[in-house]
């Protein structure tokens, strides 16, 4: 219930940022996620769009843009985008999780994989890139590349909590 408020209440105001320019790429974002946040698919899409309209060279709008052809359930479309911020961006991390993503909801488990195991290269000594990899793991019936991999994190990110808690899990 507050957070319904809070989203109704930050559409208002991008809302009011739109009508005094409605050039402001940023405003265009934020509106989008409130409206991903409020399930209403077509109208992120339509302001997503024109972020990206205003600021084609933005990953952050890219990537927004791709969550709401996600949400509206162009899968293509997303994962077209998600891959542009990829090569486009290659340390922008939002895209290859949010590509992971977008590859378990059409259950294309081989890509998904691909996904995650890019961004471990690029991001091998992140907490959150071998958390991400080894649920995967996890969830694909894979418990000994879990343990492993949840080894080698903490190995390489100096014995996190979250990582030796998940390694007790998967042994």
């Amino acid at each position: 219930m507050v957070f319904q408020k809070k989203t109704s209440e930050a559409i208002k105001s991008f809302r009011k940022s739109l009508a005094i320019d409605p050039s402001f790429a940023p405003a265009h974002s934020h509106i989008a996620l409130a409206y991903l946040q409020t399930g209403e698919a077509a109208k992120a899409l339509q302001h997503a769009k024109k972020s990206v309209e205003l600021d084609s060279s933005n990953p952050t709008y890219l990537n927004v843009q791709a969550l709401s052809y996600r949400e509206s359930g162009r899968m293509e479309r997303a994962i077209d985008t998600l891959k542009l911020i990829n090569t486009n961006h290659p340390k922008f991390y939002s895209a290859y999780y949010n590509l992971y993503e977008t590859y378990r909801l059409i259950d294309d488990i081989a890509n998904a994989e691909g996904a995650l195991l890019r961004a471990k290269e690029i991001f091998g000594n992140q907490v959150n890139v071998y958390l991400a990899l080894g649920n995967f793991y996890e969830q694909t019936n894979r418990t000994m590349d879990a343990r492993d991999l949840y080894a080698e994190g903490v190995a390489r990110c100096a014995e996190n909590a979250d990582l030796l808690l998940a390694l007790g899990r998967a042994n």
